[in-house]
């Protein structure tokens, strides 16, 4: 019962809104209604029997907008990483230079140890030779250390150069350069996505302009049947079920045009999503209406340039090589697998006070130190066959990843080009449909011309011929949208 009153409500609100349109929109004459409706039924006849073929670059050549949204920003970003990325793999090859400097307090520092000469006593050698003298111990003052300053400063340039790394450094440069061309290929995969959807939404909203003036010449011919049906039944001469007809058939119209509104305004929004201007209006991306142009090439040519143009088969095929580069860094790290580098040290070490006393020069406490560094891992409990088995068993499943997604992308094309054949049949069927219903609204005309016909059966064949027309842009607009869906998964090109 809830549900019977808010359906009555709905539709006396819908009514009361209609009878308000009428009493502020002037009536057209059906013959200007006609007029208008043979000549969108032309135009939509003429894009349904177009024999040119379907050209991407063309295409979206009327339509090219500045696809740059967040995301594509995003992969902008990974792409400059990746590509800092291998030129620091690179830079692993090339010596490293390295510069030290500290200074220091030292509270209580070590005193100097020293001896005076004969502090430690003296050999008697005369005793046993006369002509020898006695030796003192020390024969001289003697310091044994000098002690240490309470401050020291210690500076020191250094040079490490790899020489011989197990394989390391290469295969590190080679997973450095599978990780962009992964960044590479996904930025230009989402960029295609992106251009591609693009340019089915900008259509899309062409086709749906169509739409809705089909709408627009259906709600006049409703008003037209309605103001001709109350009139009607306010003279007795129309039943009452004749002009609830009338109304529902205006409330349809309306319904439509909400529905057309929905549509629109989503699709837009999207749009603005990938164009990256929330403010894009519809106006700015505005294009032709196209048509159903025919898609050049069978089924197996396509199937076959899917294997090589389809973008995410792209993206896992760099994903696979990334796998595999990292297997073989992974390789390069067992145990037995040493490195060896070339060392060189200049350094300068003293006193503070000393320094500032005289130039460093004449001090002599510099030293250069050269050396060759070997350090390599003997055992590590497995720890490296663990990693290599890993990242084995990741490079396998990315190459299955990528021999599904093939197949995927494969039934998708088979998919896309049965929508295409069935969605060109419907178009075919509503131009049959809509030239039987031409024929019938000429008879009708001729009959109310002649007197013999009501106005109210002119009206009612020339709704039925608008919503055929707008019909048959919907399904227009479903055909282009796969269209643009098998340019997707084939990745052709577009410029």
């Amino acid at each position: 019962m809830r549900r019977a009153l808010t359906a009555l409500v709905i539709s006396l609100a819908v009514g009361a809104t209609a009878e308000r349109s009428v009493a502020q929109t002037p009536q057209i004459s059906p013959a200007a209604i006609r007029d208008m409706g043979l000549s969108q039924a032309a135009d939509l006849m003429a894009r349904i029997e177009t024999e040119d073929p379907f050209v991407p670059s063309e295409s979206i050549g009327t339509m090219v907008l500045p696809v740059a949204n967040a995301a594509l920003a995003a992969r902008r970003a990974e792409t400059v990483a990746a590509t800092a990325g291998v030129t620091a793999a690179r830079a692993e090859r090339l010596p490293v230079a390295s510069a030290r400097a500290s200074a220091g307090w030292i509270a209580n520092p070590p005193e100097a140890v020293t001896f005076a000469a004969g502090e430690l006593g003296t050999i008697p050698l005369s005793q046993l030779n006369p002509l020898v003298p006695d030796t003192s111990l020390p024969e001289r003052d003697t310091t044994l250390f000098d002690g240490a300053d309470a401050t020291r400063y210690e500076l020191g340039l250094s040079l490490e150069q790899p020489i011989f790394t197990s394989g390391k450094i290469q295969r590190g440069i080679a997973a450095a350069g599978a990780a962009h061309a992964l960044a590479l290929a996904r930025m230009a995969a989402d960029q295609h996505a992106a251009d591609v959807r693009a340019a089915g939404l900008v259509e899309t909203l062409a086709c749906l302009r169509g739409v809705e003036a089909s709408l627009e010449l259906q709600s006049a011919a409703a008003d037209r049947l309605v103001a001709i049906s109350r009139e009607g039944h306010s003279g007795g001469f129309v039943k009452e079920t004749e002009l609830l007809d009338a109304e529902l058939a205006r409330q349809s119209v309306a319904l439509a045009h909400a529905s057309l509104r929905e549509r629109r305004h989503r699709a837009l929004w999207e749009l603005r999503r990938l164009v990256g201007d929330p403010n894009l209006s519809e106006i700015a991306v505005r294009a032709d209406i196209p048509g159903a142009n025919v898609l050049p090439g069978d089924l197996p040519s396509r199937i076959s340039r899917v294997a090589h143009g389809n973008r995410d088969v792209h993206i896992l095929e760099a994903v696979t090589a990334v796998r595999a580069a990292e297997a073989e860094v992974a390789g390069a790290s067992r145990v037995l697998r040493p490195d060896a580098g070339f060392e060189a040290e200049l350094s300068w070490v003293g006193s503070l006070e000393d320094a500032s006393a005289s130039a460093w020069s004449d001090r002599g406490d510099w030293q250069i130190t050269l050396g060759l560094a070997v350090s390599g891992t003997l055992f590590d409990c497995g720890r490296s066959a663990a990693a290599i088995d890993r990242a084995t068993a990741i490079a396998a499943q990315a190459a299955q990843q990528r021999a599904d997604l093939e197949a995927h992308v494969t039934a998708a094309v088979h998919t896309t080009a049965e929508q295409l054949a069935l969605t060109k049949a419907q178009l075919e069927h509503s131009a049959a449909t809509l030239r039987v219903l031409l024929r019938k609204e000429e008879d009708a005309m001729i009959a109310f011309r002649a007197g013999y016909g009501s106005e109210a059966d002119l009206l009612r064949a020339m709704i039925e011929s608008a919503g055929t027309v707008a019909e048959g842009y919907l399904q227009l607009a479903e055909y282009r949208t796969a269209l643009w869906t098998l340019v997707g998964l084939e990745g052709s090109a577009l410029y």
